[in-house]
């Protein structure tokens, strides 16, 4: 198929750049254009005006007309144009919109049979850019987040799926056994997150933390999959009580158990997260810990790679 992929790819950690890869792989004739790439920098006055329309598209009385308005400034009407210019030449069977939260989505209404909006950020972030309306043009919506899923998303066909890894990036290197008996934490601090690491330092459990604010900063790809080659184990600590992110699937990939709070997307997807294990408050966790000897990594893992996922999505998208 020839597909256009409407997302980021500036920064090199960008799941984008890994679907493009992906569906590149399955034989897809794949075009990307980068919706952010041309925005104008704001001056101070911009900067407040932007800020000020992006916040009020979360009123529904104004939620449209507001829309409208952030889309059309500091260059973003050119940008549209210019996708339309794109789909008008290629003519593509299949047009795969990832959030582009800047992006006038409304005027791509009339490609709708081949729209596909493709989410994954938490339920937040979903209400905070509208995805009720964004997805609203398109025929088919995927969300990585089931709440979002369920409830903010209104295409004429909706799925809850999981986010896949690259498996060039993310993968074993260094056999479990041989690993540093500890927990890694890769994620940006917040209160939450704090508090959940402060009780495990008090308890003497071994953890070393990566990202914003931690002692360790952040860490993305190849240098990410050579730090889970290290530890036996990763903790995750879910964004929300709705669904968790990629990390899960990057640090089972690259041969960790991981250990995580409990979110309502796990039941979803039991049958395709192995070497992983739910508590629910700190000593909830603390028991699972001092149990640990009883705890292995299976290397018996289903696919979770860009590849098996698309190829997922295709099939959904072709049986509705």
């Amino acid at each position: 198929m020839k597909i256009i992929l409407i997302g980021s790819f500036l920064d090199d950690w960008s799941t984008n750049n890994e679907m493009f890869k992906a569906l590149q792989s399955l034989n897809h004739d794949v075009i990307k254009f980068d919706y952010r790439k041309d925005q104008k920098k704001p001056n101070f006055i911009y900067f407040i005006v932007d800020k000020f329309f992006s916040f009020g598209r979360r009123f529904d009385l104004i939620s449209h007309l507001f829309i409208n308005i952030y889309t059309s400034i500091l260059g973003r009407k050119k940008i549209v144009r210019n996708v339309l210019k794109l789909i008008k030449k290629e003519e593509p069977d299949l047009i795969i919109v990832c959030k582009c939260d800047t992006l006038k989505i409304k005027t791509l209404e009339k490609y709708k049979d081949k729209l596909i909006y493709y989410f994954m950020d938490p339920l937040k972030m979903a209400k905070k850019i509208r995805t009720d309306i964004n997805s609203s043009y398109c025929k088919y919506s995927i969300s990585t987040f089931g709440k979002v899923s369920k409830n903010l998303m209104f295409s004429d066909h909706n799925r809850h799926y999981l986010q896949g890894v690259d498996k060039n990036i993310f993968n074993i290197k260094v056999p479990w056994e041989k690993r540093k008996d500890k927990i890694v934490f890769v994620a940006n601090i917040t209160t939450k997150r704090k508090k959940f690491i402060n009780f495990f330092k008090k308890q003497s459990i071994p953890i070393d933390c990566y990202g914003l604010g931690w002692e360790n900063s952040q860490i993305y790809l190849k240098d990410l999959n050579f730090l889970y080659n290290e530890y036996k184990y990763v903790l995750n600590l879910c964004q929300d009580n709705y669904g968790f992110s990629v990390r899960v699937q990057q640090a089972i990939s690259s041969g960790c158990v991981v250990f995580s709070d409990y979110c309502q997307d796990f039941k979803t997807f039991t049958d395709l997260l192995r070497n992983f294990y739910s508590f629910n408050n700190q000593y909830d966790f603390k028991d699972l810990w001092n149990q640990r000897k009883n705890i292995f990594y299976s290397e018996n893992i289903p696919d979770l790679s860009w590849s098996k996922i698309m190829n997922e999505n295709f099939k959904w998208i072709n049986s509705q």
